[in-house]
């Protein structure tokens, strides 16, 4: 498991978040949700917003910290790092 997945994953486990709970706050599928999780897919710039409001910051900061490419600062292709 990729940094930015377990990083996820233990910001769902710390509040008691599971996949069905926050597929239903962010109105995307279970599938959805368990792509992020197992790094085939990241979450659009919308669900991004929603997701910093929901962890008053804390996934963004994550997320950001883990998926921009150092180099260049760009985020990775969709899909996955």
């Amino acid at each position: 498991m990729r940094m930015l997945d377990s990083q996820m994953v233990r910001w769902m486990r710390e509040h008691g978040l599971t996949v069905r709970e926050l597929a239903r706050r962010l109105d995307v599928s279970e599938a959805a949700v368990y792509r992020w999780l197992c790094g085939s897919a990241v979450p659009t710039v919308h669900h991004l917003a929603v997701l910093e409001e929901l962890s008053n910051g804390e996934i963004r900061a994550r997320w950001f910290t883990s998926a921009v490419d150092g180099a260049d600062g760009k985020l990775p292709p969709r899909g996955g790092l």
